[in-house]
């Protein structure tokens, strides 16, 4: 690793001002986009912000998010002497081996929270990081900026993606049918919920949104797309007149723009209610109703739906408060909590329900499977016919051992 050229405040400071000399500010860097870009920043830092300003409505999530593409950022000017978009595969493994011991630390660590005094300039005592990052945070930074550097492919500011290797190993692994909540770990995740403060209008509707989206993904298995480009008008009732009453469903688009219809419980048509009173809208859906199924908590300019990357956030924070919940009574369980994402949510809701014994190609209509042989794997009953048929009789027995082997 280079030698420091400049301080991480010094090179805060730098970019913010916009008097970053070119071959740092990434006017030319070596990784920009030849083709036409779909932004007009011409500046990483530039950049930087109309990729974070997606998350303006969203407080907590572009803290966050803000928090590790700034510490990134001026890691790499300030260690690398290069501009963000120069940056390669190799210099996020120095990165990664960097957040597990920042050092120099008097340049890197301190106490202080925040960067900003109170007139708006730059904190001097200011340091990016309170000590070094542990292997769940790791890999929560590599989440956040791969994000970003994709996002920033996709408008055509980047040629490419300088992480997408490693990001592609956490995909596969991440795809594993055992992620899945187990019965302790969903109870954290409803309690985490049910904590959460609702003595404002405020508090009420975030309160309301998580309770929805639990709810949502819980009970229908859907995927990230399905949810976020779905709508309230997707909701429907079906006369079953050999019971006399109505059956609720739900129709999302899934893979290959195919039309499915999730049946909906009894016990999820209160829900919709609940998220809707929370902000202002009748009880039911109108036909045909373009609100989408998950939107913004800022509504006053209408519905907005959520992006992918605003849904992941979500539930990475609804899961860290499930841990913290978890942690209480069993750490251990609680630990794997910190490594779940939006798509565990499909594997629990496929798991629970082949495990309450609903059908398997019942759940597999439901979930939109093409093979049921992708179904299947969510099922536990034959491992556990299988553990019950041969306990007790097949073991081994001590008992009778000679004293003298």
């Amino acid at each position: 690793m280079r030698d420091l050229t400049t301080t991480p405040n010094q090179a805060f400071a730098l970019a913010r001002s916009a008097t970053l000399p070119p071959s740092l500010d990434g006017s030319q860097g070596d990784n920009r986009g030849t083709g036409r870009q779909q932004i007009a920043a011409g500046t990483d830092w530039d950049a930087i912000r109309v990729w974070l300003g997606q998350y303006r409505d969203q407080e907590k999530t572009y803290a966050a998010y803000e928090k590790e593409v700034v510490r990134f950022y001026v890691w790499v000017i300030a260690t690398l002497s290069k501009p963000l978009s120069s940056v390669v595969f190799e210099d996020w493994e120095l990165y990664t081996a960097f957040l597990g011991d920042p050092q120099p630390a008097s340049l890197w660590i301190g106490t202080k929270r925040g960067r900003l005094t109170k007139d708006g300039s730059l904190s001097k005592e200011y340091r990016p990081f309170a000590g070094p990052l542990s292997a769940n945070s790791i890999r929560y930074a590599q989440g956040v900026i791969w994000s970003m550097f994709e996002w920033l492919r996709s408008v055509g500011y980047l040629a490419g993606n300088p992480i997408i290797i490693a990001r592609g190993r956490r995909k596969r692994a991440a795809r594993s049918p055992s992620r899945f909540l187990t019965e302790d770990q969903w109870r954290a995740v409803l309690e985490a919920i049910e904590e959460l403060p609702r003595g404002t209008v405020a508090e009420q509707r975030v309160y309301a949104r998580w309770r929805w989206i639990a709810t949502l993904f819980y009970i229908t298995g859907v995927r990230t797309a399905e949810a976020i480009d779905a709508t309230m008008g997707g909701f429907s009732a079906v006369r079953d007149r050999e019971q006399g009453r109505n059956r609720y469903f739900l129709t999302v688009i899934g893979k290959g723009d195919k039309e499915r219809s999730i049946p909906l419980p009894d016990s999820f048509l209160p829900e919709i209610t609940r998220y809707r009173r929370a902000f202002g809208m009748s009880d039911w859906p109108a036909a045909g109703e373009a609100t989408p199924l998950v939107f913004s908590l800022r509504t006053k300019s209408g519905f907005r739906r959520l992006t992918r990357q605003s849904m992941w956030a979500l539930f990475k924070e609804l899961f860290e408060h499930a841990h913290a919940v978890l942690s209480r009574r069993d750490p251990e369980g609680a630990a794997n909590l910190l490594a779940a994402s939006t798509h565990w949510m499909r594997h629990t809701a496929a798991t629970d329900m082949l495990n309450s014994g609903a059908d398997l190609r019942t759940v597999q209509a439901i979930l939109g499977h093409e093979s049921i042989a992708t179904t299947s794997i969510y099922s536990h009953a034959e491992d556990i016919k299988l553990h019950r048929d041969i306990d007790g009789k097949h073991g081994i027995d001590w008992s009778g051992k000679s004293d003298g082997m």
